[in-house]
């Protein structure tokens, strides 16, 4: 199964990302023992908190690790290591691709001049904001909004019809 990983200092990750239980919310420390799988790829595998899983990576290499915690997830599928655990299963430093930021009480103007400075290094590809991201998905999901309404609209008048006939 292709996933994507998450390699994050402990101490620092629940700032960005919230490592929780679905049913209890309870949190989940992420440690050097072993790595986080989320709940859909733990289910898709069928791997208990515990177990132990295979990862292979592009290059070739793979490693067994230990499952440490099963993380409630809607989107993608994740697997989340200190940079410690990275070194042992990967055996070489680690190539960061990827940063997330926490920047408060910003507006719309000074996003896009942000993301146009950081630009300007050429290291950096692009720049995504969750404002952004919600946005988008508010959006996608009101045009499914108005569809369940028509198909309601139509099952409604279907069973009208159905009645109407009977009687």
């Amino acid at each position: 199964k292709d996933v994507f990983y998450i390699v994050a200092d402990a101490n620092e990750i629940h700032k960005y990302i919230g490592l929780q239980t679905r049913n209890s919310q309870e949190e989940i420390e992420l440690n050097d023992d072993g790595v986080i799988l989320t709940e859909k790829l733990a289910n898709i595998l069928e791997i208990k908190v515990g177990e132990k899983i295979k990862i292979i990576v592009a290059d070739g290499i793979e490693s067994t690790v230990k499952v440490i915690g099963i993380t409630e997830n809607y989107l993608y599928n994740y697997i989340y290591m200190t940079p410690n655990m990275y070194n042992q299963v990967f055996e070489t430093d680690i190539k960061y691709n990827l940063f997330f930021a926490n920047y408060d009480n910003i507006n719309e103007d000074e996003e896009t001049t942000f993301a146009n400075k950081l630009k300007e290094n050429t290291k950096i590809s692009g720049t995504v904001y969750t404002r952004t991201l919600n946005n988008d998905y508010k959006k996608s999901l009101s045009g499914l909004s108005s569809i369940v309404f028509l198909f309601i609209g139509c099952a409604s008048l279907l069973s009208f019809m159905v009645l109407v006939n009977l009687n």
